[in-house]
């Protein structure tokens, strides 16, 4: 379906293309993400950011609008980055939308999702999201997995991501999956990386089979 043109006035007025089910475009991604990232806008006050990026959630959910894991990406990504606690409301339409996609992500793809969930609290609801992307992982073919192939840096910055999470079968699943999904660690780590990753494992404890995962 063709995009409807975008009226003056907040951009959360505006909704892209598809509602329900169906693989987005890529133009129909683009737009959505920058719809998304007009919302976060730059440099503004947080109150504003979160009033604009709840409204925008929220006209997406009520009327079922569908993005893709890309978008989801942008929205965990942005989120992060304006210290922003998404509503669990909002957390649930997400999963929805992220069991939904059938797009396969690159790794930088899954490296900004995770990455994103650092300032989001291990709910029921993240921990879905873990197992949400996880299961997806898991369930690729092995061509599928080299497209989803994460760098070392995009490794650790997923890792980073996971830092609330305590150990529980969607912690270990979802290190399991990355560990499986990791290309060319024979590169050198920076001291920054090392941290990230590190720090993505803080709240997990040391256990010996975690660890040795």
């Amino acid at each position: 379906p063709s995009l409807r043109p975008e009226p003056k006035g907040d951009s959360h007025k505006w909704l892209p293309g598809k509602k329900g089910h169906g693989r987005l475009s890529k133009k129909e991604e683009q737009e959505t993400n920058r719809v998304l990232l007009d919302a976060f806008g730059k440099r503004r006050e947080a109150a504003v950011v979160q009033r604009k990026v709840r409204r925008l959630l929220a006209s997406f959910s009520n009327s079922n609008t569908r993005i893709n894991i890309g978008n989801i990406a942008t929205v965990f990504k942005r989120a992060a980055i304006n210290n922003l606690r998404l509503e669990k409301k909002h957390l649930v339409y997400l999963n929805q939308q992220l069991q939904q996609s059938t797009e396969l992500p690159s790794g930088q793809v899954i490296s900004r999702l995770l990455h994103g969930l650092r300032e989001q609290t291990a709910s029921n609801v993240t921990k879905r999201t873990l197992s949400i992307v996880a299961t997806k992982l898991s369930s690729m073919n092995e061509k599928q997995r080299t497209i989803a192939r994460l760098n070392a840096a995009q490794f650790t910055a997923a890792l980073s991501g996971l830092r609330h999470f305590s150990d529980g079968p969607e912690f270990r699943h979802i290190l399991r999956v990355l560990v499986n999904h990791v290309g060319g660690l024979s590169m050198e780590l920076t001291g920054i990386q090392c941290g990230n990753a590190l720090l993505g494992l803080s709240s997990a404890g040391s256990d010996n089979e975690l660890m040795c995962t």
